[in-house]
């Protein structure tokens, strides 16, 4: 198995990487910095699986920043998906967010609509909307919605800095578990 993950400096890229090593120590897993266009010379023909993880996050919303969110959370998640998708990549994993709900949901489940409340939310879910649309036979696309707390358990808000315990296991046993063959 040959997994690619872009994000390269991401803490749940790294995480993700190192704990599925650690299980699976035959797997080649590479990590790609996709903050320039460097990232368009990588052969992504080489791997099976891409984790795209890459993406702005836990920056204040301002009208300056805005357009940011856009062109790095759906933009450039759509291109890089489209090229992994060209270049035979079996499996696109996307890093999502539960941000895609409404702010004032306190429960989500298979029926809840999306409706999300900034541009970070709406950048993620637009985002799904145009990778999904690349699904196709021999190119599956899965997605994980997620808050930070699925990934770290935090102290409160005001000290978000202080990264306690990563808590991701089970996200990482879903891809060494299905080995990039089907959607989740």
């Amino acid at each position: 198995m040959k997994l690619l993950i872009t994000g390269a400096g991401s803490y749940i890229g790294t995480k993700v990487a190192d704990y599925i090593q650690e299980r699976e120590p035959e797997w080649k897993i590479d990590r790609l910095d996709v903050q320039t266009d460097k990232w368009k010379k990588c052969d992504f023909s080489f791997y099976d699986s891409v984790f795209h993880v890459a993406g702005l996050a836990h920056r204040k919303i301002t009208p300056d920043i805005e357009p940011l969110y856009y062109m790095v959370n759906r933009d450039l998640a759509i291109e890089i998906a489209q090229t992994a998708k060209e270049s035979g990549v079996s499996h696109f994993i996307f890093m999502s967010s539960m941000s895609v709900y409404s702010d004032d949901d306190t429960y989500v489940d298979v029926h809840t609509p999306t409706n999300p409340d900034n541009a970070y939310g709406k950048s993620k879910l637009q985002a799904e909307d145009g990778i999904q649309k690349l699904v196709s036979e021999g190119f599956f696309v899965s997605k994980w919605r997620s808050r930070d707390i699925a990934f770290y358990k935090t102290v409160p808000p005001f000290q978000r800095d202080h990264i306690i315990q990563p808590a991701f296991p089970k996200q990482a046993e879903i891809i060494i578990a299905r080995k990039s063959l089907i959607p989740l």
